[in-house]
């Protein structure tokens, strides 16, 4: 017959009043991540927009320079 001891009851008892903490922990983490992402979603939409702008710029240097390469 096996007769649990006082150490595995310590044990259970610190599993069982930590499973509370893991969950403030856990939303805690859940919050913070999505504060995260907000930042990288403006992070990615200004890389966006300044990639689009360096696009628009290159084009219309590339336009402006076969207009002179044609006209000569």
């Amino acid at each position: 017959m096996f007769f649990a001891g006082p150490s595995v009851l310590a044990g259970l008892a610190v599993m069982i009043i930590l499973i509370p903490v893991n969950g403030v922990i856990a939303n805690h983490m859940k919050t913070l991540q999505i504060k995260q992402m907000k930042y990288k979603d403006e992070r990615v939409k200004l890389m966006n927009e300044v990639e689009l702008s360096f696009r628009s710029l290159r084009n219309f240097w590339s336009l402006d320079l076969s207009n002179d390469v044609k006209t000569r």
